[in-house]
């Protein structure tokens, strides 16, 4: 895409944030009534049915910097404005859109293409990855939507009224979780009621009238995009670069020795994978832990320094604490942790003391 054709992109995307038309959002709700364990059903399924659009998600964590994390900072702490083409599961491409460019993000089935604008370059990274952070198409509506209503229960879904969504009518669910130890509220879904694909999320914080995520389109076609549109071609300008690992979790996951044990404090491990970087827990009571050498995790004031500090059998750790993810780092025999998830400070006390108490084996 030439320079020129990027910038219209941009522009109008930023133009669309900011002027969708009144009148789209007064005319008459008149969406099929879909019970909510079948809307639920409909949205687990909808993994392979394709979209394009745009969209935005606001998010108010407030996460500080924090060394190594890439976009996930940001993806929870600010508003991403993003373009996306989606034909299936192994076959986007997500553009951010900002005021001064954008950065676009490619998915096939041999890896993924990073693109930034400014500064001309392209990083690709081969396969996909079993263990990595958050990345932008994680947080538009149809991948944030089919994430939260796999983990609900049949007892935590009820209806909501429909609402127009882009220029759509809808129909919506609740989810509200029954475990006294998650941080999640409710979350609220409106998805395309034959397709299901999630058009709007609303994640709002156990305790609070106020969203802590809020991802919506804007502007949606449930279409195939086509191959061209999601295929990365670069300019004579562009430089590449290849890289094996797509971010600090990722190499850790392929590099270190650690493996963390199957079970942390009653939760159990989700999934098969082994290593230094899993989730432990079910529904919406998530905990990710990540284990290694001491010497790679930061100390001392400059680490995180609007943290509190919280002493245990762990040591001292630095707390973050936000409405919604609560997270703690620490060293213990020369290992260093960091424990996070969708849980209240005591559950989160209670994995790092079991992380400390069965600590890590070698592989």
């Amino acid at each position: 895409m030439r320079a020129a054709s990027r910038w219209v992109l941009v522009a109008t995307g930023l133009a669309v944030a900011v002027a969708v038309p009144p009148a789209l959002a007064s005319l008459p709700v008149g969406a099929p009534h879909v019970p909510p364990a079948e809307l639920a059903a409909r949205v687990v399924a909808s993994g392979g049915h394709p979209y394009q659009g745009y969209a935005e998600t606001r998010a108010g964590l407030g996460l500080p910097d924090l060394p190594n994390a890439g976009v996930l900072p940001s993806l929870l702490s600010t508003t991403t404005r993003m373009r996306t083409w989606y034909r299936g599961p192994r076959s986007w491409r997500t553009d951010v859109l900002t005021s001064v460019g954008e950065r676009d993000q490619y998915l096939d089935a041999d890896g993924t293409m990073s693109w930034d604008a400014g500064r001309r370059r392209a990083t690709d990274v081969d396969g996909i990855q079993a263990v990595r952070l958050a990345r932008p198409q994680d947080v538009l509506p149809p991948e944030l939507g089919r994430r939260l209503v796999v983990e609900a229960a049949a007892a935590e879904l009820s209806p909501l009224a429909a609402k127009r969504v882009a220029g759509r009518s809808v129909p919506g669910l609740r989810i509200t979780p029954r475990a006294t130890d998650t941080t999640v509220g409710r979350v609220d879904l409106w998805a395309d009621a034959a397709s299901g694909v999630p058009l709007e999320v609303v994640v709002t914080p156990r305790g609070t009238s106020s969203p802590a995520i809020i991802s919506r389109f804007l502007d949606v076609s449930l279409s195939d995009p086509g191959p061209g549109v999601v295929t990365f071609r670069p300019g004579p300008e562009a430089r590449l670069t290849r890289d094996q690992f797509a971010d600090v979790a990722t190499a850790l996951d392929r590099l270190s020795p650690l493996v963390l044990p199957d079970g942390e404090a009653g939760l159990a491990r989700r999934g098969s994978h082994q290593g230094p970087a899993l989730t432990y827990g079910s529904g919406f009571t998530v905990v990710a832990v990540l284990a290694l050498p001491s010497r790679l995790l930061p100390a001392g004031p400059r680490f995180l320094p609007t943290a509190s500090t919280v002493t245990g059998p762990w040591g001292q750790a630095k707390l973050v604490e936000t409405s919604l993810l609560n997270g703690m780092a620490f060293s213990d025999g020369g290992v260093g942790y960091v424990v996070a998830g969708t849980v209240t400070t005591a559950r989160l006390e209670q994995v790092a003391t079991a992380v400390v108490t069965q600590g890590v084996s070698l592989r």
